[in-house]
């Protein structure tokens, strides 16, 4: 086969009203794992980002805004980051149809967020690449859209009523200390 067909072959690029969503034919779906960490805060060595999205949870197929909050390791924030954001589902290989944009914050070391869209149900990883001098940080964290999770309740427990299908068992959802 011609290099350049194998290329064709191995990513698809579908157009849809000037949106679009490219999506490699060689990646494989995977399962949920049975343990999911939920919460909205990631702290590493270097630094700590949380979230926060407009109302108390994750909307489903609704254009809406987050406000991300990027600190280093002493708390302090962290402005002028270049930060590139990812959203897949990890279940179904296809990320988001919309692509967010990131903006500067009202105050530092706060970043806006406008354009997420999850478009269907089900477990979303959110991958944000942040970068700033010679520091990277790739930083993800899960959401489960339009399940009936309540937000508003995500204390340090388990979620024991998910259930994905009668073979799998439960995935334990913990919500904070991940």
């Amino acid at each position: 086969m011609k290099p350049y067909l194998a290329l064709v072959s191995t990513i698809a690029i579908i157009f849809i009203n000037d949106v679009y969503a490219i999506d490699a034919s060689n990646k494989m779906a995977r399962d949920r794992p049975e343990q999911m960490c939920l919460a909205n805060t990631w702290s590493g060595h270097s630094l700590t980002v949380s979230y926060t999205i407009e109302g108390d949870k994750p909307p489903l197929n609704t254009i809406h805004s987050w406000t991300l909050t990027v600190t280093d390791k002493k708390g302090e924030a962290i402005d002028g980051a270049e930060i590139i954001l990812s959203a897949d589902m990890p279940e179904h290989l296809h990320g988001m149809t919309t692509r967010p944009v990131i903006t500067a914050g009202t105050s530092p070391g706060h970043y806006k967020v406008e354009g997420m869209n999850f478009h269907m149900p089900g477990w979303w990883e959110i991958t944000l690449d942040i970068s700033k001098g010679r520091s990277r940080n790739l930083v993800t964290f899960n959401l489960l859209v339009g399940e009936g999770l309540d937000m508003k309740h995500h204390q340090h427990h388990e979620h024991m009523n998910m259930k994905m299908d009668k073979q799998k068992p439960k995935t334990k959802y913990l919500w904070q200390g991940c």
